[in-house]
């Protein structure tokens, strides 16, 4: 019942599946997801800081989007905040693109859309925007968000 009703909130706020998707760039053409598509493969929910973080795994998304999680990968947020992820890190069940917290959706400041890494702190990106597999490191100087 709660995944159908997020799913729901997820549809109607997202209508335009532009703003708030995160864009996933690789070997092949980009591929973009809502968050309302996001939905619609298998969830997890993981504990951080306290709350529990809904989502797919990132490796989860990666082979939606017919990409392997064997390269390094950029993950980007909307304010332009980029972290580097190792392979090891792609495969871990604690990361996460979150869509909701607390069976809520993710807050203006945090989402739509929230990679986590429960494991790590230090990599998570706040409105995550894109992730870049195989792509070039992020810039210098960037910080998680």
């Amino acid at each position: 019942m709660r995944r159908l009703s997020l799913s729901l909130l997820l549809a109607c706020a997202c209508n335009d599946p532009s703003p708030g998707s995160v864009q996933i760039a690789g070997t092949g053409a980009p591929l973009t997801l809502s968050p309302a598509a996001l939905t619609e493969l298998p969830a997890t929910e993981i504990l951080y800081k306290d709350h529990t973080y809904t989502g797919v795994r990132l490796r989860d998304v990666l082979a939606h989007a017919n990409l392997g999680a064997d390269q390094p990968l950029t993950a980007t947020g909307a304010d332009g905040h980029a972290k580097d992820l190792d392979p090891a890190t792609l495969q871990r069940d604690d990361a996460i693109v979150a869509y909701a917290v607390d069976d809520m959706l993710l807050r203006a400041d945090e989402g739509p859309l929230h990679l986590v890494v429960a494991g790590s702190p230090d990599l998570s990106i706040k409105r995550l925007a894109r992730l870049d597999v195989g792509g070039a490191p992020a810039a210098a100087g960037t910080a998680a968000r």
